[in-house]
């Protein structure tokens, strides 16, 4: 064991023992801890509250500060929720993600591949506990983080419950070569901000011209694979409630962009309806229609 695992072992280990407090200790405690750092620091303030007015234009000054504070209260909370899967059971992860209609997914979808379609919204980190309700085998697709460390920690707590993490780079190749031998359901996040590639298309979110990822619609296309926009709801701290709904059934003529644009349209009603619960942190308007075309 070199010296990097052994940092990592002890750091994992802490977590654990974190995840392991009472509730009311890790989401008062850490998390306030946590949301004041980050308010304190102005961690990523000109983004966050340039995106919001971006998007509000017209929404007041003291709210826009408000949208922000209530954004980073659960940017904190979803620190904790990763701390907590670190030692987090099954059992108690089931209980804290729930799913409205899985069993009515799982018996249209049974015996047939299937994708997830997702966004950084709420705690999308806990959707890994699906694979502890099927016999689906369950792949997540991500993009390697740049933390080594990190990226180790977020591949050992996705796999804890059996989800399987595929770099997007390989996910079509691991689809591929797999589908159609074993029943698969593939979780995919579409709503990051995509390399400025010609393959890449621009779509109306949130009033903006916002470039997007067409991985998820030709993927879904190819291999005619249903798709099920997943959209979740925060019930209180540590708790989530996701519903499945499908958006392409995999048998009716449509196109990536058609597929793309029914989940942009469902990504965009979820953040209206709470717009604290999506991760404005990111620079998701980085690229300007009118400079690049």
């Amino acid at each position: 064991m070199n010296l990097n695992d052994i940092k990592y072992k002890i750091i994992f280990n802490s977590l654990k023992q974190l995840a392991r407090l009472p509730h009311s200790v890790r989401y008062k405690g850490i998390g306030d801890m946590v949301n004041l750092v980050l308010r304190s620091s102005g961690y990523r303030q000109e983004v966050i509250r340039g995106n919001i007015k971006r998007v509000f234009p017209n929404l007041e000054y003291n709210n826009v500060i408000k949208l922000e504070q209530l954004f980073y209260k659960e940017l904190a909370e979803t620190i904790v929720d990763i701390i907590s899967m670190c030692g987090i059971s099954d059992r108690q992860i089931l209980a804290q993600m729930r799913y409205t209609n899985y069993q009515e997914v799982e018996s249209q979808m049974k015996g047939q591949s299937w994708i997830s379609a997702m966004a950084h919204y709420a705690m999308w980190e806990y959707v890994a506990n699906y694979a502890l309700l099927t016999d689906h085998q369950v792949i997540a697709a991500y993009h390697r983080l740049s933390n080594s460390m990190f990226d180790r920690m977020m591949k050992q707590i996705r796999n804890r419950f059996g989800t399987i993490p595929v770099e997007s780079n390989q996910l079509v190749k691991r689809i591929a070569s797999e589908y159609q031998k074993k029943p698969m359901i593939i979780g995919i996040i579409a709503d990051q901000v995509p390399p400025n590639y010609p393959s890449t298309r621009w779509f109306k979110f949130l009033g903006q011209d916002t470039k997007f990822f067409m991985g998820l619609g030709r993927i879904a296309t190819k291999y005619h694979l249903p798709v099920y926009f997943l959209d979740i709801d925060k019930i209180k701290p540590g708790y989530y409630q996701g519903t499945f709904d499908l958006i392409y059934s995999g048998k009716e003529s449509a196109s990536a962009e058609e597929i793309t644009a029914r989940y942009v349209q469902k990504l965009e009603s979820m953040i209206i309806r709470r717009p604290e619960l999506w991760l404005w942190s990111h620079r998701r308007w980085k690229y300007d229609r009118n400079e690049i075309g």
